[in-house]
């Protein structure tokens, strides 16, 4: 999630370095997330007690074939 001036976190630069440069983040406004968590495929919640300003994150969950290429989207 990001400020409504559309800046960008501080946390993200952490995430960038947990995450690395093959998952990228995107960022979505306060409303548009709060949309995000309510579509029907978000299975798992996980409230961490986190306290840093915008540091609620989705994470997109699928998988790699065994070549390493992403396996078909989810329906």
């Amino acid at each position: 999630m990001h400020p409504d001036d559309g800046s960008t976190p501080a946390v993200f630069a952490r995430y960038g370095e947990m995450l690395g440069p093959d998952l990228p983040l995107r960022s979505l406004g306060r409303f548009d997330f709060y949309a995000a968590c309510r579509e029907p495929d978000v299975a798992v919640c996980v409230a961490t007690g986190d306290g840093t300003l915008y540091s609620n994150v989705l994470l997109t969950i699928g998988y790699l074939m065994p070549g390493g290429e992403p396996g078909p989207p989810a329906n």
